[in-house]
């Protein structure tokens, strides 16, 4: 039976400096395997990969999908593009999410805490505030490799500011900032430097476009397109003498096409269909044993700044564009929602998450449904990798509890 050490945000390979959230690591044989057993070749890497892990339970409903919304509905535009928090008119939103986390693993004491507000100041521009908390609970090390000293409370968070504005009647730019913690101090291991925290600042950006077309008979079709820029930063590090890693800088894109029929004149009957792709914008690691061409003792990858990184992450595959695509993610998502009167809604949501096999193997069913009651919120979500392998998520079910206030 294999031990497998899970990357929960903070783990640091001891053995190899290459960090995966796509992959598990095979402390038998030292090396970064994915859900078939096979090793991962070429496969992205990142340090805080709890930077991008999706907390919303509206957006897990729909496999993550969080980069596009129809307005009004804030629920990622924190996580994934500021620029959705543009609207109409004054609105107050705000909402606390809980996700355990890798519970079909047997990490019992693990979860994500996510407590996200945003302020519609006018119809032009907007502001938001969230905060991502992590609890690593006593599960982060297996016992493949035992640690020493451990400390009682091993946790990451993360807190962001944003801004977005209305640049035109289509078309809105959202920017946000974000300090995070990784804390794994006084984490000790045998004949190993002890840890450090990683700590440092990262930027959201995005872009938001949205048309809406009504009819005669109330029936009303509406387009939105959206692209965001996630987690661009500094590197971090937990071992003062290793090398700095780069963090889950990602590039998002979605489209949603939603129709609206009035059935009465207090009831309406909302269809949405909804697709993004994400790319990781990270280097590819160096897997060809000539990783140190100037003899700096750092693999040359590894030298490269964010930056520079983020550029180099679209031509670095070894297999060329075709493995450029392989390293995309397909999100498929799909929303009906019934306004049963002015002060009662419901919603039902499916989506599907696709991963090539050759870069993690991750497939799963998600599927979520929500209650608004006045201006109360309850967003649930469940996902299930359908048996066909160990998910370390199966069966994880995240709840939202959410309020909104127009004024």
């Amino acid at each position: 039976m294999l031990l497998r050490v899970i990357i929960v945000g903070v783990f640091i390979l001891l053995v190899s400096p290459n960090l995966s959230a796509q992959c598990y690591f095979d402390t038998n044989n030292n090396q970064l395997i994915n859900t078939l057993g096979q090793p991962c070749i070429g496969n992205l890497s990142e340090m805080t990969p709890f930077l991008s892990a999706e907390t919303d339970a509206l957006s897990l409903g729909q496999a993550n999908i969080g980069v596009v919304a129809k307005e009004g509905q804030f629920n990622t535009a924190l996580s994934q593009n500021p620029a959705l928090m543009t609207g109409q008119q004054r609105t107050f939103w705000a909402q606390a999410s809980y996700t355990p986390w890798l519970e079909a693993i047997d990490l019992t004491d693990v979860y994500l805490l996510n407590l996200s507000a945003v302020g519609v100041i006018d119809k032009k521009q907007a502001i938001g505030l969230q905060l991502i908390y992590l609890d690593l609970g006593e599960s982060l090390i297996s016992p493949a490799i035992p640690a020493q000293n451990s400390p009682d409370n091993i946790y990451e968070w993360s807190f962001s500011a944003a801004y977005a504005r209305r640049l035109s009647e289509y078309l809105s730019l959202g920017m946000a900032v974000k300090y995070f913690i990784s804390d794994v101090g006084g984490l000790d291991f045998p004949n190993q430097p002890k840890f450090q925290s990683a700590k440092g600042l990262a930027f959201n950006t995005g872009l938001h476009y949205r048309r809406i077309w009504t009819n005669a008979a109330g029936n009303r079709v509406n387009w939105h397109l959206g692209l965001g820029l996630t987690n661009i930063g500094s590197k971090v590090r937990y071992l003062e003498t290793a090398p700095r890693q780069f963090i889950p800088t990602s590039m998002l894109i979605g489209t949603t096409v939603g129709w609206t029929y009035p059935l009465n004149r207090k009831q309406r009957l909302q269809l949405a269909l909804s697709w993004q792709i994400s790319k990781l914008l990270t280097p590819t690691p160096c897997t060809d044993g000539n990783c140190d061409k100037d003899g700096s003792g750092v693999a040359d990858y590894l030298e490269q700044s964010a930056v520079k990184g983020m550029f180099a992450s679209f031509f670095d595959a070894p297999d060329g564009f075709q493995e450029e695509l392989k390293e995309t993610v397909q999100q498929f998502g799909m929303e009906t929602n019934i306004r049963w009167s002015n002060f009662v809604q419901t919603a039902f949501r499916l989506g599907y998450y696709i991963e090539h096999p050759d870069k993690g193997n991750r497939k799963w069913l998600s599927i979520g449904t929500s209650l608004a009651i006045e201006k109360m919120r309850i967003n649930l979500a469940y996902i299930n990798g359908l048996g066909l392998y160990q998910l370390p998520l199966d069966d994880t079910l995240s709840i939202g509890l959410g309020f909104q206030e127009e004024f």
